[in-house]
């Protein structure tokens, strides 16, 4: 699978980023990513953010400039993004008010990449209500929810509970 973007990521590496289409930021975007090239990650998500200032694909930028500064250690930062993908476009319970498709996934990898960072940071009761959003914007949207998706954000909520002395909550989620 990372053969094809392997070889459009080269094909597009030597142009400007403001020559490149939104669909060739995308393949240098998951291209960076494949090869944890999180410096580049951040300047190409942050470029892309303000080439193409659509709310879907300043969505998904800021979700992977959190996701870069998260890997580069500025996980304060990349909660920013991630509160502010959160705060602009939507939160769990209004995601059946979002018109548009590409924005519900970017609210959901928002409210899931934070958290994943909370948990990082061992701030438990804090990544305990954000999976608990997770759950529920997953169930706001109902449809096509990946049951394996579902469960492992049950039992990571279960997982934050427990670390952050919830016995009782962990126990609740699990049933």
């Amino acid at each position: 699978d990372a053969l094809p973007i392997y070889n459009a990521a080269a094909a597009v590496s030597v142009k400007p980023l403001r020559e490149l289409t939104l669909a060739e930021f995308r393949i240098r975007l998951a291209d960076a990513s494949e090869k944890q090239r999180w410096p580049e990650m951040l300047d190409l998500a942050t470029a892309m953010r303000v080439l193409y200032p659509e709310d879907e694909v300043i969505a998904d930028a800021m979700n992977s400039e959190g996701r870069a500064l998260s890997e580069l250690g500025r996980k304060e930062e990349a909660l920013q993004r991630f509160d502010e993908v959160i705060r602009r476009y939507g939160n769990a319970s209004s995601l059946k008010d979002t018109k548009s498709e590409a924005l519900k996934i970017s609210i959901i990898d928002a409210i899931k990449n934070k958290a994943y960072v909370l948990g990082q940071l061992e701030r438990w009761d804090e990544c305990a209500q954000a999976y608990g959003d997770l759950i529920s914007a997953l169930s706001e949207i109902g449809g096509d929810v990946d049951d394996e998706f579902l469960s492992i954000a049950l039992s990571n909520k279960a997982i934050a509970q427990g670390r952050g002395g919830d016995a009782a909550g962990s126990i609740e989620t699990c049933n």
